[in-house]
């Protein structure tokens, strides 16, 4: 079993216990075996502190860490087994592929047979058997990422831990190493914990995903489970692009019929008669939260909905198979993602855009939690 447990885990630099840079607090993650999960958020939030405490390679300040039910606290990295991946892969220069594959094999007084037998797998499984011979000069960074890959790999940890990995390649890159680590992890069925600031790579790669802010824990859920019932308005702002757009009003009407009335502009009816939740919050100020792909621009001609806002067109971007409008309107600007193509000499003019009542979301503007 390779089962990672946090409790109550927490990081400070500098100072003492309580009065030092607050990295992590009061951390509580437990990480499944044979699970691939993705630690995201912006940078400081403490993803790569965590991880580097899961490693050894910093303590904790506070709390207890656990590896397949060992407690690891005072163990050394070195003893952990567990394997990481740097962003900047930190190979040996002067050392061939095959002897930075081979290195802490060695270190470990496996012989030979066996060393040549882990490195020619991982090499098989990389695609990296020509290379073996070149030093990492030679090598393209998704070489030397692959290389790093499986330096890891032929260890046959307990623990993956990715810091980063992809950061420093190009974006077609990027694309190509994601899923073959998806896939490493599919035929490994080892524990891999994927540290990055990237919400493409953590919705696409991770089984679950630890959405961290300032150290804290803001929610864990699946990738779906995050996008369309985030915990609150950090969650629902960090995820998705162009990100959620937030419309500050008011809550009207009774338990059987709740309207939502914007600052400065429209109303819409919600279908949150029928949730509690949402009822003590009636007569009060509110955070409506909606997706760009859940507003969307009326064509010219269309008979539009009673509950129909209106915008001013600010910025009109071109993606192809969709548009992304910016409308101004009141004091707040939506961003609607549509199918609907406009020329960009559109800007300026007044445009039509209904909301999908049945998509928004309602936020307490005090606690930032979602209502409903």
């Amino acid at each position: 079993m390779a089962r990672v447990l946090l409790r109550k885990v927490s990081k400070r630099y500098g100072g003492s216990r309580e009065e030092g840079a607050l990295a992590v607090s009061d951390l509580d993650l437990e990480i499944h075996d044979r699970e691939l999960i993705v630690l995201v958020g912006p940078s400081g939030c403490g993803k790569s502190t965590t991880l580097r405490m899961i490693a050894g390679l910093e303590d904790a300040t506070g709390g207890e860490i656990f590896i397949g039910g060992d407690l690891v606290n005072d163990v050394p990295a070195k003893d952990r087994d567990i394997a990481m991946v740097f962003q900047n892969y930190a190979l040996y220069p002067h050392m061939s592929v095959y002897d930075n594959m081979a290195f802490a094999l060695k270190l470990r007084k496996f012989s030979s047979q066996e060393i040549h037998d882990r490195v020619m797998d991982a090499a098989s499984i990389l695609g990296i058997k020509d290379f073996l011979g070149r030093k990492p000069k030679s090598l393209s960074g998704g070489q030397c990422q692959r290389v790093a890959l499986g330096r890891a790999i032929v260890r046959k940890p307990k623990v993956f831990l990715f810091d980063e990995p992809l950061s420093n390649l190009d974006a077609k890159l990027r694309l190509q190493m994601r899923t073959e680590i998806v896939k490493l992890h599919q035929r490994l069925q080892t524990t891999m914990v994927y540290v990055t600031h990237d919400q493409v790579e953590a919705m696409s790669m991770g089984q679950r995903i630890a959405l961290l802010k300032d150290g804290k824990l803001q929610q864990i859920a699946t990738p779906l489970e995050l996008y369309h019932s985030p915990a609150n308005i950090f969650a629902a702002g960090f995820l998705g692009s162009p990100a959620t757009n937030f419309v500050y009003g008011t809550l009207r009407g009774d338990v059987s019929c709740l309207v939502f009335k914007e600052k400065d502009g429209g109303a819409i009816q919600l279908p949150f008669g029928v949730r509690p939740n949402a009822v003590p919050y009636i007569g009060k100020e509110v955070i409506l939260g909606v997706r760009p792909e859940d507003c969307d621009i009326i064509p010219p001609g269309k008979t539009p909905p009673p509950h129909a806002f209106q915008g001013v067109v600010e910025i009109v971007e071109p993606m192809g198979a969709e548009t992304f409008f910016y409308l101004r309107t009141g004091s707040h600007t939506i961003v609607s993602r549509s199918r609907t193509s406009v020329d960009r000499r559109e800007v300026g003019h007044r445009m039509l855009f209904e909301i999908q009542p049945g998509r928004c979301h309602l936020f307490d503007p005090v606690s930032t939690l979602r209502i409903v």
